[in-house]
């Protein structure tokens, strides 16, 4: 059985309650799209975001009402309201944009143990965000370098 989307979709991820998220959009073209579909297999367009162009990986935190997703060109990753139709900017750095606009920035986007981890594939280099006492996003910083990635998985161990 699947499923039919408004868009391509570029981003998925499983809440702990079995709820799939999906991100996605027609590259280059806004607005994107975040679309929740239940463990019974509803989908339902969750929300548009005009300006995004390219929405690309996404996460769920653990604290169950945010989902996050990179929007790989304007270097900004948004806060996605999982229980209420709303999303905002988390944060917003050059280092998460491409250099060359025709590749994507952050891309990949995982989290673990109190970080987010962000593929910038553009810029061959992994990153990690602290999530703040108050879920603002901390410094970044470059964990990995020289390395072309796109999405990307840890291990039981942690391993990259």
């Amino acid at each position: 059985m699947g499923a039919a989307l408004s868009a391509p979709v570029a981003g998925l991820a499983f809440a702990a309650d079995g709820t799939l998220w999906a991100s996605g959009g027609t590259v280059f073209k806004s607005p994107g799209f975040v679309w929740r579909i239940t463990p019974a297999g509803v989908v339902e367009e969750w929300l548009q975001i005009p300006d995004a162009v390219f929405l690309n990986g996404c996460a769920c935190l653990p604290d169950e009402n945010r989902l996050l997703i990179c929007e790989s060109i304007s270097g900004r990753i948004l806060a996605i309201g999982r229980s209420e139709q709303t999303w905002s900017a988390w944060i917003t750095d050059d280092q998460l944009r491409p250099v060359n606009d025709t590749m994507p920035g952050a891309n990949g986007i995982k989290y673990r143990a109190g970080y987010v981890y962000v593929s910038i594939t553009d810029r061959n280099r992994i990153e990690r965000i602290p999530i703040d006492n108050d879920n603002s996003a901390g410094p970044i910083e470059v964990v990995a370098d020289h390395v072309r990635a796109d999405d990307f998985a840890f291990s039981r161990s942690g391993a990259l």
